[in-house]
């Protein structure tokens, strides 16, 4: 089902209306040490961009400070898809669309203006996708998948089009970017990994 489509996949693992999903039993140790072990992970600091960041404007267009219009609310809003699944604040995109954009386009300003997002925005949901129930730590046997506020989804993927219009992210970037870079990074390591186990040689390190 991945394969086929990687949107029904996952759509049928968090919906609340999805398929029944198999209860993973675990023991009270297995549970204390894989809730500390994504708790230490959620709290770590990101990794220090060591390459460094060079701003280089490229393309003219809108400037990425200027105040964020109804227009640009709705062009952006109306690139995702209305039936994903909701955040913990259960608000879908098609409730954002019955909203008007001019009182979204006023509520991002505020978020720009302020330099500030409310805390409540930044709550998330994990959900634990089970994928090896063999031996080894706990948070190996679960793949996390979060899924955050559609309302500052929205409000980001404004702020990306943006940076990706005028080109100044890092080629080092792969999150949030139109292309799928996590995937390309996947696919590169899985090859280049196949390549050495075929061709019996060693491959360098990878860090992530």
């Amino acid at each position: 089902m991945f394969n086929r489509s990687e949107k029904d996949y996952l759509d049928a693992i968090l919906s609340v209306n999805g398929f029944e999903r198999e209860e993973v039993a675990l023991t009270s140790t297995e549970k204390e040490a894989l809730l500390g072990e994504y708790k230490d992970l959620f709290k770590s600091d990101p990794l220090e961009d060591k390459e460094g960041f060079v701003l280089s404007v490229k393309k003219l267009g809108t400037e990425l400070t200027c105040p964020i219009s109804p227009e640009e609310v709705s062009r952006t809003l109306n690139s995702f898809d209305e039936n994903s699944v909701p955040g913990p604040d259960l608000i879908k995109y098609s409730t954002l669309k019955r909203v008007d954009n001019h009182v979204l386009a006023v509520l991002f300003n505020a978020f720009m203006g302020c330099s500030k997002i409310p805390s409540c925005l930044k709550e998330c949901r994990t959900t634990l996708v089970p994928k090896n129930l063999g031996p080894g730590l706990p948070g190996k046997k679960f793949r996390p998948i979060t899924i955050g506020s559609a309302i500052l989804h929205l409000y980001t993927k404004i702020c990306v089009n943006r940076l990706n219009a005028y080109e100044v992210l890092s080629g080092a970037q792969r999150g949030f970017v139109r292309r799928p870079g996590c995937f390309e990074n996947i696919y590169t390591v899985r090859a280049l990994i196949k390549a050495a186990r075929d061709e019996k040689r060693s491959i360098c390190h990878f860090g992530y």
